[in-house]
């Protein structure tokens, strides 16, 4: 405590003060001139002498330490003149009037306690303090208020280590933190110079120490309040309630002195919307009651049950394919949501935004609070769900994408992206098309697409196929140039005859090395199992083995592929031996059998 707060001083027996013995009007003292004044005080009790002249009072004497009535004669702009009776005046600082907040509440002819504290030997004013009788008077208050069980009006005065001091009627009162309401307080800063009620909870007279709590009287008028209110209500009635606190779960609101909570899924039927976009701080709102706990105490409300479920309607007032007009209420990484009316909320989901293909913020399309026109795109009854779309508005740009992209067509794009398959390529504000890393080169093997091409770069291809259906476009680079294996493919013609060795051997047949270079490495031809001999051969690898070289014939060229035969190199031989054989001049052909010239051919042919 204060030194305020402070009363008995240290002294063993009561002390008469001396008084002066009344003068008459010819023993006045001697008047000190005003211009020779030095001391504001002086001039003050010459006014005051002045005013007592002539007027005699009853002698008496004041005990130190007692508690007298006396009148304010004299209000001044540091001090307050008292007349003490026998002429006798007291002078008290204008700074033991104020109140906590700093206001100084005294008049002229008000009577007021004062402690008398004794004689100034200097001025011969008699002491005296208006500050320690009101707080001898206060603490006397304050005792009986704690032994009655008395609530006190009190004011914060200042913050302290845990709590709050209270001014009561000057007392200085502890007041912790826990105790100044019912809900945790945050700053305390807030609650200086408020006027609390309090009740004494903690109070030793001889530590000076006090105590008080707000939080006990708030916690009691609650208790009769909602004792008040459960019997009279029956259940299901309808209240009105006013906003106290909103939060992300829900509402409280003020029932006449007692708390009611909304659930956030009683606040609306719109079960995305936050609670603070549909109350306000002090709003008065008509609420019906759904649950009543009389031993816990507490008491739930619904704004959501006295209004309709919007979706009883959607169906007639929102069809599939109709344009609504909503607020954007909130924003998410997937879309946003929009409000059509209370309690009923869409979703524009981020793919219906634009029909552009390269990704874009949400929030360059739409921001919350905007009003925007959307189509409507399904309704999920059973989910409550309703889908919208914006990018609905315009036409689609697809269905125009096969005459604007046909096959074949060269366009020219910006690259967008890159996948680990290819390139992504804006050819119109709305439509990218995809170059496969497989049409990047004709003659190297891609293996990342960065190799080629890099993300802004403008890029020329051509249209391999346009997808409407699929909303896909195959673009490719290469294809702008000739296939170099195309050109060297030329070189080969059907019925030429080659010796190459075997490069690689498959359960089908085997692949010859025909050709290889820089440009387009090597150029295979395949020879099928069926192709290796004029007679049948199970297994390829029973007639040939990597490394042999193998004279063959080219039978078919066929989209870049070579088809090789053995078999039919060996059928035109012995065809070409039988004719020359037979026109060879003299020769005698009747002497020899077909069976031997065919033996001779093979065995002959079987040794390339």
């Amino acid at each position: 405590m204060t030194d305020e707060t402070t009363l008995n001083p240290s002294t063993d027996a009561p002390k008469a003060v001396e008084q002066s013995v009344p003068l008459t009007a010819n023993e006045q003292p001697e008047v000190v001139s005003t211009a020779e004044a030095n001391d504001a005080m002086a001039a003050e009790l010459q006014e005051f002498d002045a005013f007592m002249n002539g007027h005699q009072y009853e002698i008496t004497q004041h005990e130190v330490n007692s508690i007298i009535t006396v009148r304010v004669v004299a209000v001044r702009s540091d001090h307050v003149l008292v007349d003490l009776g026998d002429k006798a005046e007291g002078v008290i600082s204008l700074q033991e009037f104020a109140d906590a907040k700093g206001g100084v509440n005294v008049a002229v002819d008000q009577e007021i306690e004062v402690e008398v504290l004794g004689r100034d030997e200097e001025t011969g004013l008699i002491e005296v303090s208006y500050k320690h009788a009101r707080a001898q008077r206060a603490w006397k208050d304050v005792e009986a208020a704690f032994t009655q069980s008395v609530p006190l009006q009190g004011v914060v005065s200042r913050v302290v280590k845990s709590g709050v001091i209270v001014d009561v009627k000057g007392v200085q009162c502890f007041m912790p933190a826990s105790q100044i309401a019912d809900f945790r307080v945050n700053n305390l800063e807030e609650w200086i110079g408020k006027d609390v009620e309090v009740v004494i909870v903690d109070f030793i007279a001889g530590q000076k120490r006090v105590v008080v709590s707000r939080r006990r009287l708030v916690e009691a008028n609650k208790r009769r309040a909602l004792e008040e209110i459960l019997s009279r209500l029956k259940g299901s009635e309808v209240v009105q309630g006013t906003v106290k606190s909103i939060q992300n779960f829900g509402a409280f609101l003020d029932m006449g002195g007692v708390d009611a909570f909304m659930p956030r899924e009683e606040i609306s039927w719109d079960r995305s919307a936050a609670p603070s976009s549909l109350l306000e701080m002090g709003q008065v709102l008509d609420v019906k009651v759904i649950e009543m706990d009389a031993e816990a105490g507490r008491i739930k409300v619904s704004r959501k049950a006295l209004r309709p479920d919007p979706w009883t309607t959607v169906a007639t007032k929102y069809p599939e394919g109709s344009q609504i007009q909503g607020e954007v209420v909130t924003i998410t990484k997937f879309g946003a949501f929009v409000r059509l009316e209370e309690g009923l909320t869409g979703l524009i989901h981020v793919s219906d935004l634009t029909w552009k293909r390269d990704a874009v913020r949400i929030t360059d399309v739409v921001k919350e609070g905007d009003s925007v026109r959307a189509v409507v795109l399904k309704a999920d009854f059973p989910n409550r769900r309703l889908s919208l779309g914006l990018k609905q508005l315009a036409e689609d740009p697809w269905l125009e994408a096969e005459r604007v992209c046909p096959k074949g067509s060269k366009v020219k794009g910006t690259v967008t992206s890159l996948a680990p398959f290819g390139a992504f390529v804006r050819v119109t504000d709305e439509i990218e098309g995809l170059i496969h890393i497989s049409e990047m080169s004709w003659d190297k093997k891609i293996k990342d697409p960065k190799e080629v091409l890099a993300v802004g770069q403008e890029v020329e291809a051509m249209v391999l196929k346009t997808d409407a259906a699929t909303r896909r476009i195959s673009l490719g680079i290469k294809q702008l140039i000739e296939n170099p294996i195309n050109a060297r493919m030329r070189e080969f013609k059907v019925g030429a005859i080659f010796e190459a060795p075997v490069a690689r051997m498959i359960p089908m047949g085997a692949f010859l090395t025909l050709a290889a270079d820089d440009v387009v490495g090597e150029i295979e031809g395949f020879l099928h199992v069926s192709q290796m001999d004029t007679e049948r051969v199970e297994k390829p690898e029973h007639k040939y083995k990597v490394g042999d070289v193998v004279r063959c014939k080219i039978t078919k060229i066929e989209k870049g592929k070579i088809s090789l035969s053995r078999k039919a190199l060996l059928e035109d031989e012995e065809r070409e031996s039988i004719r020359q054989f037979r026109s060879t001049p003299g020769a005698d052909n009747s002497s020899i059998k077909f069976g031997e010239l065919l033996q001779k051919v093979q065995l002959d042919s079987s040794r390339g």
